[in-house]
């Protein structure tokens, strides 16, 4: 998965010189993440670069198939030292609740609503909103950090 931030000016949205998990980095324009998708999962290793950072600490987004009200799962995530502070361990809690009619600019769209929440064992809960479309894929991510910062991911667009 290419990701490219679009922009107004070049530093539209750059965190302050003085960052979270204490390592400097350059700020990235264009880079890529992964995504991992077969007949039983969709996982997306999140847009995790520059002021994005904080989506390492929560639970990924993923869905395991069948889709379907009241599934739970569990995974363990290890981040390691290149993300400074941030280094430990996350245990996460997957819960599939109904589908729910979302409105989205072009128009509602019936999406699972999956709802995640990951300990850190050194920095706290993490929390995400995931709503998926069987059809389009994650339409919507929403996440609360152990900080009460939050970041909302949003299609905006469908392109053919």
């Amino acid at each position: 998965m290419d990701v490219k931030l679009d922009s107004l000016t070049p530093d539209w949205s750059k965190i302050p010189n003085d960052p979270i998990n204490g390592i400097f980095t350059n700020w990235s324009s264009n880079y890529q993440e992964g995504v991992l998708q077969d007949k039983s999962k969709i996982w997306i290793h999140p847009i995790r670069r520059n002021q994005y950072i904080l989506t390492e600490l929560a639970p990924f987004p993923e869905v395991r198939f069948p889709v379907k009200d009241g599934i739970t799962w569990k995974t363990t995530l290890w981040i390691y030292a290149a993300f400074g502070t941030f280094e430990g361990t996350v245990e996460s809690t997957y819960t599939v609740h109904q589908e729910e009619i979302r409105n989205y600019h072009f128009g509602k769209l019936k999406c699972w609503k999956i709802v995640a929440t990951g300990v850190h064992d050194k920095l706290g809960i993490n929390t995400a909103i995931y709503y998926f479309n069987t059809e389009y894929g994650f339409t919507e991510m929403n996440y609360t950090f152990y900080n009460q910062q939050k970041i909302e991911f949003r299609l905006i667009a469908l392109k053919f």
